[in-house]
């Protein structure tokens, strides 16, 4: 899924894809909704894809598993694939971004779902489209409910999240035990049981690691190995992204992220946008 991907782009793409004799690649330009013109976001308008995929894909099929690209497999997603989801919209891992719920007036979600690796039902999610559409053209600054993270848990109900192991979806936070800690603290039983059992085993043997892995910061060299050999092995290995100042930046910043007591990095990555919508 992508707004106006460059043919170069496409053809990387492709290469990577024809090392493999079970794979198919299409591409599916996801465009710019009407809805979102007069909006804020930082982000590209592929972000916001995944809400519309009812009306974009057209074969007749029951589920879809979204991952998102900044994210690093370790190991088989059948498990995850088989799940039986016929009496939810969606299956996901929690965001533990103790942030992200209180500030964006979810407080009575008791589940908020990270966005990043999502088991979806298709046919009940393609019925919420014009729900998600009608919660966007509410809201003025995307950027401030977490694109269409924060669409997606506003709109879909609690009692048809299916909430997943967090092995399925590692995330950076995970290793901030403040901010851990604040959330376990935030939900009751039997969610908090779920929880508190499983983060070691997920910490210790991850399928699914989302965001910021190429750091250190995650204490697991594995995560760092694994993702500069794949970079390695792919046609965007000399791309401005994972070399020069850019990926210095990425470290940077990530580095900030795991040493910033938790109020503040929300804090500072605001002051950031508001300079970038400015300037």
């Amino acid at each position: 899924m992508s707004h106006e991907i460059s043919k170069e782009n496409r053809l990387k793409i492709e290469d990577i894809c024809n090392r493999f004799n079970n794979v198919e690649c299409c591409f599916i330009d996801v465009g710019k909704k009407e809805v979102l013109y007069s909006k804020k976001s930082s982000l590209d308008f592929s972000t916001f894809g995944r809400l519309f995929i009812g009306s974009l894909i057209k074969e007749d099929i029951s589920k879809i598993l979204y991952i998102d690209c900044d994210t690093l497999v370790l190991g088989s997603l059948k498990e995850l694939w088989s799940l039986n989801i016929e009496g939810h919209v969606v299956a996901g891992v929690q965001d533990i971004r103790y942030s992200s719920i209180i500030d964006h007036g979810l407080e009575n979600k008791a589940i908020y779902l990270n966005s990043g690796v999502l088991l979806i039902n298709f046919k009940k999610w393609a019925k919420l489209e014009k729900n998600f559409i009608s919660f966007i053209e509410g809201v003025d600054d995307l950027d401030a409910i977490l694109h269409d993270q924060g669409v997606i848990n506003a709109v879909v109900d609690d009692d048809k999240k299916l909430l997943i192991k967090p092995y399925w979806n590692l995330m950076y936070s995970f290793y901030r035990p403040r901010q851990l800690k604040k959330l376990l603290n935030f939900y009751k039983a039997p969610y908090l049981d779920f929880y508190s059992d499983v983060i070691d085993d997920a910490i210790g043997n991850p399928v699914v690691v989302h965001d910021k892995f190429w750091d250190k910061g995650y204490n697991n060299e594995i995560f760092v190995e694994r993702y500069e050999e794949y970079v390695s092995m792919s046609p965007f290995e000399h791309d401005e992204i994972f070399t020069g100042d850019t990926r210095i930046k990425q470290t940077f910043n990530a580095r900030i992220f795991f040493m910033l007591p938790n109020f503040m990095y929300p804090m500072l990555r605001k002051l950031f946008l508001l300079y970038k919508l400015c300037f």
